[in-house]
């Protein structure tokens, strides 16, 4: 049974802080040091000051300096009236409004709260990708320096009747903050204090399963910080959560392509002669390298709409070296090599990618691609492009094939997660991200100096 409440939430005074444009950024994992810096310099009460904090002294930094400079910044920031808390236990409605890959405008719709934390062995949360352990140990670290979540974990639930969103239909007037990010999303963020209406969602969701759709770390973060607390019903039980239907027209799960550097002599001719074995073969051209890859993807498009779900794989490929492009749909022995793997996991693109080009057509093992970075990871396709293009120019950088996969589809997801098991790494990337700043949860202490209350 998924356990929901409302928190006293803590929010930026943005007449002290600044634009809340300059505190925000995205969730910690999918910044670089480059937008690092950028975020940093853009406002001294940048969120990522605190999620993603640097030392304040000359480098080298020790992991335990960083986390201390973010405890001391919190405090100074909430005894400064810079963040407040809500003086109400509130659920936070939470709307993102984002350009659609077909055009028009999509909106994704949820909400904010805390959620009862469990073993994924219950079976209330459930995941789909595993975690690294260096990763949660220095997320652990920050939690125990600053006795906060900073950013939610996105999680996707059940609601056919639409139960969920009209509730939250009813309480969204005057928000209290709209925002839009570097990629031109607008987000918003109300508060409902309305006892009843809370109680209804909570209501709602004690029969629901919770999938994560993206923050495993962060949930096995807060699982390892709960475990370690003194009371079994604190605040440290619970993590900070944004939910949203599955059924919501704005829920988008982007393609992430994979950009493979081949390490050894390769010969295209070669590639392809293996590539016939497992796959059907079809070359597309185009009238320049960007047109090449969007003709890829509506060839890829076609082929899919005309074979059963499931029935087969397609994929592209390009070759920047020679500017060449192709779809490999896979054929009957394709299939026979994947029967080994679980029915949930062997219709996936990144499995198929994996075993048959991967690892039997180019004889690569996927865990050395990751160890030697041998293969990036691109949801922006005319990023993948550019960095294929530009390694095709140095030979002793590899050979560059960047190949195309489709976007796994929410049902997919709820497949494997029912299934206890776990996709590839970079199976998913649900847009848009949900930012970092809009509201943070942090734990009482004894000992912390009185914050000043939102109005």
């Amino acid at each position: 049974m998924a356990v929901i409440k409302a928190f006293k939430g803590v929010r930026y005074d943005t007449d002290r802080a600044g634009r809340l444009e300059d505190l925000i950024t995205p969730p910690y994992d999918v910044i670089d040091a480059r937008l690092s810096g950028t975020f940093s310099e853009r406002n001294p009460y940048n969120v990522i000051h605190l999620d993603l904090p640097t030392s304040p002294g000359p480098p080298p930094s020790t992991d335990a300096a960083r986390h201390r400079r973010a405890a001391v910044l919190l405090e100074q920031w909430r005894r400064e009236g810079i963040l407040l808390q809500d003086e109400e236990a509130a659920i936070y409605p939470y709307d993102v409004e984002y350009s659609a890959a077909a055009g028009g405008k999509k909106t994704r719709r949820g909400f904010v709260c805390l959620v009862k934390l469990t073993d994924f062995s219950e079976g209330i949360v459930k995941p789909h990708e595993k975690t690294f352990s260096t990763v949660v140990d220095d997320r652990l670290a920050l939690t125990q320096a600053c006795r906060a979540q900073f950013s939610q974990v996105f999680s996707v639930f059940s609601d056919p009747s639409r139960r969920v969103l009209d509730l939250l239909d009813r309480h969204r007037d005057q928000p209290l903050y709209h925002v839009v990010d570097n990629d031109g999303n607008s987000h918003r963020l109300w508060r409902i204090v309305d006892r009843p209406t809370i109680d209804s969602i909570q209501q709602v969701l004690t029969d629901r399963t919770l999938y994560i759709a993206d923050g495993h770390h962060r949930y096995v973060t807060a699982l390892s910080y709960s475990k370690k607390a003194a009371s079994a019903d604190g605040p440290e039980q619970y993590i900070m959560m944004y939910l949203s239907p599955i059924e919501d027209d704005g829920l988008t799960i982007l393609p992430t392509h994979r950009l493979i550097r081949y390490p050894g002599a390769f010969t295209l001719t070669a590639f392809l002669e293996k590539l016939r074995t497992l796959f059907s073969v079809e070359e597309v051209r185009g009238a320049s390298r960007e047109a090449l890859l969007q003709d890829l993807l509506s060839r890829m498009e076609e082929v899919r709409a005309g074979i059963k779900t499931g029935e087969a794989g397609v994929f592209g490929c390009y070759f920047a070296a020679e500017d060449r492009g192709f779809v490999l749909r896979t054929n009957d022995l394709a299939k026979q090599r994947l029967t080994s793997r679980p029915a949930s996991l062997r219709q996936l693109d990144a499995v198929m990618l994996n075993d048959l080009i991967v690892e039997e057509s180019l004889g690569l093992d996927q865990h050395r691609c990751e160890q030697e970075g041998l293969i990036t990871y691109h949801s922006d396709l005319a990023q993948a492009l550019d960095t294929s293009v530009k390694l095709s120019a140095f030979q002793d950088s590899g050979t560059p094939l960047l190949f195309l996969v489709n976007a796994t589809s929410i049902a997919q997801v709820k497949a494997v997660s029912d299934a206890g098991l776990f996709m590839p790494h970079k199976s998913t990337y649900f847009y848009p991200k949900v930012v970092t700043g809009l509201v943070m949860n942090v734990f009482p202490q004894d000992d912390a100096h009185e914050c000043h209350p939102a109005a």
